[in-house]
């Protein structure tokens, strides 16, 4: 029943998904996922922030898949203060510790919003060195928002390192 709903969601049946998981008496977590990051990524993030709130109130865990999908939601929507306090809370509430795909959310979301200082600082700070992703992501929205100068040095200096 799992596999019936994850194919739903990821189809973009978004509502028939839903059906299916309220008809399953205990879902588990990767059919959640599966439909937190399909509201997330169909611009409903209100009801993915909705399906999370149902999981934590049923006393089950959101996992790092799962704020992948949240935060993935955050960056559709360019709502970088709640982006900011979900990332803060998945690590002081939920003790998951982010990794690169988190990260790169927030990037995103920072870059998106014409926060390229805050991108910037967050990529210099990450636990683990920056990665493409990151960088092309911070490239990419100061190219849009026209503030690319700032960052050709950095860009440079990755691509020594690289």
């Amino acid at each position: 029943m799992s596999a019936h709903l994850t194919a739903h969601a990821r189809s973009g049946c978004l509502d028939r998904a839903r059906e299916i998981h309220e008809s399953i008496p205990e879902p588990c977590i990767s059919a959640m996922n599966a439909l937190i990051q399909a509201h997330a990524q169909a611009g409903r993030l209100q009801c993915a922030l909705s399906l999370l709130q149902s999981l934590i109130l049923e006393g089950s865990m959101p996992n790092e898949r799962t704020y992948i999908g949240i935060l993935a939601g955050y960056c559709y929507s360019g709502k970088i203060d709640t982006g900011r306090d979900c990332f803060i809370s998945m690590i002081s509430d939920h003790g998951i510790s982010p990794c690169e795909d988190h990260y790169a959310c927030m990037i995103h979301l920072m870059g998106r919003a014409n926060r390229q200082g805050d991108a910037q600082e967050l990529i210099e700070k990450m636990p683990f060195r920056a990665s493409e992703i990151e960088w092309t992501s911070l490239l990419d929205w100061s190219h849009i928002h026209s503030s690319l100068g700032i960052f050709k040095f950095e860009f440079s200096r990755y691509s020594l390192l690289s």
